[in-house]
């Protein structure tokens, strides 16, 4: 087997030497079906992945050659469902109730698309894109965003002055990442209480889904 498709099987991804790969032999070690453009780049498919291959010139009578690797062009990435989003906030609107305080409540997946919101009768206005923020900066780092100021207490002054500028960017309580089988699938924030109130109903929302930091 040539390098790049050896490199490739064995999980290795860089540029690899010229080489050059028959249609004959793809055909025979890949199951699926092989198509290359003019352009001389070509996609494999071998079970449920995808692999691009960026070769730099056209083939000639049945062949190709360059310089390139084996990619795989797409991937898949858990994220937190809909039914586990809605049924946190409202979790976390019953604590918020028992606390005898009003609060907004929001969900987002790990790419800081919004999943679920609730906002209490009576809850801040301002703390609406404040409990999407938290839940957005929890979602982005894995961090509680009380967990924050203590964080940044072991950086330079310019990586504590300047992240803080970042926009939706929070250090205070509220926040908390959610995270199954130590596998981040998103963040949920609440607003309108404390600090300590917020965070508390952010762990009562995971609880209701089974899930806990």
């Amino acid at each position: 087997m040539n390098d790049v498709l050896h490199g490739a099987l064995l999980g290795v991804y860089p540029l690899v030497p010229q080489a050059t790969i028959s249609v004959g032999e793809i055909s025979q070690r890949w199951t699926g079906r092989r198509s290359l453009s003019q352009s001389g780049t070509g996609d494999l498919e071998h079970g449920n992945d995808r692999w691009f291959v960026p070769w730099p010139r056209a083939p000639a009578r049945g062949r190709f050659s360059g310089w390139g690797a084996l990619m795989q062009v797409a991937v898949a990435q858990s994220v937190i469902g809909w039914e586990a989003a809605t049924t946190a906030v409202h979790a976390a609107a019953q604590h918020a109730d028992s606390l005898g305080i009003r609060v907004n409540i929001a969900v987002v997946d790990t790419g800081g698309n919004l999943a679920a919101f609730l906002r209490m009768p009576g809850a801040f206005l301002h703390s609406i894109d404040i409990a999407i923020d938290k839940a957005y900066t929890a979602a982005s780092f894995g961090l509680p965003t009380s967990h924050w100021h203590a964080a940044l207490q072991q950086e330079s002054v310019a990586v504590r002055e300047g992240i803080v500028r970042r926009p939706r960017f929070v250090v205070f309580g509220g926040g908390l990442p959610i995270k199954q089988a130590d596998q981040r699938i998103g963040g949920i924030g609440v607003s309108g209480g404390s600090e300590a109130q917020d965070e508390a109903c952010a762990q009562a929302g995971l609880a209701a889904i089974g899930l806990t930091l």
